[in-house]
């Protein structure tokens, strides 16, 4: 029996994200379901914030 195998994707690997002060991240539990974030970034930290979204919501 020849079973067909599909060739492995490389994948990148997982980067720490480096912390930037002043920053702070709060995650709460809704009442809903759901868990509330709430990020505080400085603005010159536009780049961190896309990867936040890209690796997270925009996936």
């Amino acid at each position: 029996l020849i079973a067909e195998v599909e060739p492995l994707k490389l994948i990148e690997p997982v980067k720490p994200m480096e912390p930037v002060k002043p920053s702070s991240i709060n995650i709460s539990a809704g009442d809903n379901g759901y868990l509330n974030i709430n990020l505080k970034i400085h603005k010159g930290q536009k780049e961190t914030l896309n990867r936040i979204l890209q690796e997270t919501i925009l996936k």
